[in-house]
């Protein structure tokens, strides 16, 4: 499984995964009650008010 945080962030809490299919990323932990609709890589790292935070490999 490739996943990804937004740096600082710990990947128990919210992380974003490849999806299996390779469609894009999805975002799962308790800001997304569910998982996200995938997304393309552009989206990764942006917050809800549209600022682009830095993303690391998650340690899993």
């Amino acid at each position: 499984m490739l996943a990804v945080v937004c740096l600082g962030e710990l990947p128990r809490r919210r992380k974003l995964v490849r999806t299996a299919t390779g469609s894009g990323w999805v975002e799962i932990g308790s800001f997304a009650s569910a998982q996200t609709p995938p997304m393309p890589w552009a989206r990764v790292g942006l917050c809800q008010f549209g600022r682009s935070h830095p993303v690391v490999p998650a340690n899993l």
